[in-house]
């Protein structure tokens, strides 16, 4: 059965309204101002709110910014009911997040009407949401077996092994299998890392903070890329140069694009060739470019940048999950920066992002 809320200081409309509702076969909940009306719509979890804008103690609009900075009603339609001089009151509570309004006296059917239309908006909205839900859980189903065996057959193999021949090894082979258990073990936690991070971010489970600051890029940038590039063996091939600069980004995330752009760029470009990493304040933006002389993309592929997707794969068999640039793009967009890829198949490729400036 659904469930309506309604939230009105004058009683007899309150009561009128609910029977109505209650004759039509809605489950019916009341509230005489907004604070018992945030209490019904928590504890009642109702499918619609209808709510005055003015009335005493908590008004419409207090009630609907408590309501949205809730993670258990922030999706609850929400409408506002208001008297012709109130319209102006509705316009500020529409720019607050109100789904819609309803104009006082309202008949029975206008009422119904308004119903009708918010729920069927509510159900389709709810179907999409769960589209993507699905599709994001389909391609984790899909990719994450394969993802997680190469790394595993480093593990169980040398693992069996140990098992059957405990004896046969010398220290700096046991050393060596370490080594490989290391290894696989740091794949797989980078694995499950960016898989968990891609869902947050497609599923808006990270939000933004607007009082992030990074003040110390160069810092960030030597402590995380450096690291990678030494695993790798290529070090000698890293070029970096940066001006200082203050952005608007959280730490974390900042140090999670500085790391996977790196890491690209280790693995997809030939050891002993340049990789170049250069930093400098572009308008209102700091700017950081990446260039690497690798196998690079086709336009096509950088116009197809998506989740679960890793370029030629069968070709090159690279360790990787292919989340890396969709990643960094999900970051960008939540703290309104750009990401720009140029590339020439085999020859060299550029990835330039934009972050703002903190002023």
């Amino acid at each position: 059965m659904t469930k309506i809320l309604i939230i009105e200081d004058e009683a007899p409309l309150r009561e009128e309204i609910a029977d109505w509702l209650m004759f039509e076969n809605f489950e019916v909940f009341v509230a005489g101002n907004g604070r018992e009306g945030i209490k019904s719509a928590l504890e009642n979890k109702p499918d619609l709110i209808f709510s005055d804008i003015m009335m005493p103690d908590m008004d419409g609009r207090r009630t609907l910014i408590e309501l949205k900075a809730n993670p258990e009603t922030s999706m609850i339609p929400f409408v506002f009911m208001t008297a012709l001089a109130e319209r102006s009151e509705v316009r500020k509570g529409m720019e607050l997040g109100a789904d819609d309004y309803i104009t006082k006296p309202f008949s029975r059917e206008e009422l119904l009407k308004t119903i009708s239309t918010r729920l069927e908006k509510s159900k389709v909205v709810h179907k999409h949401t769960q589209k993507e839900v699905d599709s994001i859980k389909n391609r984790i189903i899909f990719h994450l077996p394969h993802e997680l065996r190469t790394p595993l057959i480093g593990v169980l193999g040398f693992g069996q092994l140990l098992k059957e021949m405990p004896d046969s090894f010398s220290h700096e082979e046991l050393a060596d299998i370490g080594n490989v258990f290391v290894q696989s073990g740091l794949r797989l936690k980078h694995l499950v890392e960016n898989y968990l991070l891609f869902t947050q971010l497609e599923l808006g489970l990270i939000e933004k903070n607007d009082d992030a600051r990074v003040e110390f890029i160069s810092e960030i940038i030597n402590t995380n890329v450096i690291p990678i590039f030494k695993n790798v063996d290529r070090t000698s091939d890293l070029e970096v140069s940066l001006q200082a600069g203050s952005i608007k980004i959280c730490e974390e995330m900042f140090t999670k694009i500085v790391s996977e752009l790196s890491d690209n760029c280790s693995k997809f470009s030939p050891k002993g060739t340049k990789v170049k990493i250069e930093g400098e304040i572009n308008g209102d933006y700091y700017q950081l470019i990446f260039t690497d002389l690798g196998r690079g993309l086709t336009e096509e592929q950088i116009n197809q940048i998506g989740a679960y997707m890793q370029f030629d794969r069968p070709i090159f068999e690279q360790q990787g999950s292919g989340l890396g640039l969709i990643i960094v793009k999900n970051i960008l967009d939540l703290y309104s920066g750009l990401l720009e890829i140029k590339s020439k198949p085999g020859v060299e490729t550029t990835v330039k992002i934009k972050i703002p400036l903190a002023k």
